[in-house]
């Protein structure tokens, strides 16, 4: 069965002998529509990465309301088989955002390296509005259009209010283990800033920069 295919049907990824699993080397939390995909895959194009089985995998938006037990933890571990050698992790832009995520964060994987891209809020908040009308656009129509559109924007403007969630991120780790990254400014020279992410998660410098 495809890695991607497993990972809907709610089966972790096949572990190929000889590879490793344990909680992911490194998560980004942060934040919505400021260009994480993007920098996700370069990140996984450098040959010491082994990309998850996914590049968000939402793990703990179900934990609002319930226990994080032992079982989930080790769960989650699974998701991030890799080589003897290899570093993985995923990026889930709404972990920063969700109050309790960042908590279950920190007892899953203590040691991991936190990257957090955050873009200008304004234009952060116009593209996270437009976004999600978009994907909600069947629903803004009759008597709900005005409602939906409300808590759209409030959702939107929420997600660009970065103070209360970087303080939320300090709690729960060491400000060594995280790298603040800048939309603009990975636009502006992406292979300074990409040199910069490499050497922050330990890994070699590469020519294809």
């Amino acid at each position: 069965i495809p890695r991607r295919v497993r990972w809907r049907l709610g089966l972790p990824p096949e572990q190929p002998s000889g590879w490793e699993i344990g909680p992911p080397d490194f998560v980004g939390v942060g934040a919505q529509r400021s260009g994480t995909g993007w920098w996700y895959r370069l990140i996984c194009d450098h040959p010491q990465v082994q990309p998850a089985v996914g590049k968000e995998l939402h793990f703990f938006d179900r934990f609002a309301a319930g226990p994080l037990t032992d079982a989930e933890v080790r769960a989650y571990h699974r998701l991030f088989p890799r080589p003897t050698g290899a570093i993985t992790g995923e990026w889930t832009p709404r972990y920063m955002h969700d109050f309790w995520t960042l908590g279950l964060l920190g007892r899953a994987a203590p040691d991991a390296r936190i990257l957090v891209l955050l873009r200008d809020p304004w234009e952060r908040y116009r593209s996270g509005f437009a976004h999600e009308i978009q994907v909600l656009r069947r629903q803004l129509r009759g008597d709900r259009e005005q409602y939906v559109r409300a808590m759209i924007a409030d959702d939107a403007l929420s997600r660009s209010l970065y103070a209360r969630q970087l303080k939320v991120l300090f709690d729960n780790f060491h400000r060594s283990q995280v790298l603040l990254l800048q939309y603009e400014r990975c636009v502006d020279d992406p292979a300074r800033e990409l040199r910069r992410t490499y050497e922050f998660l330990g890994l070699d410098r590469v020519d294809h920069v």
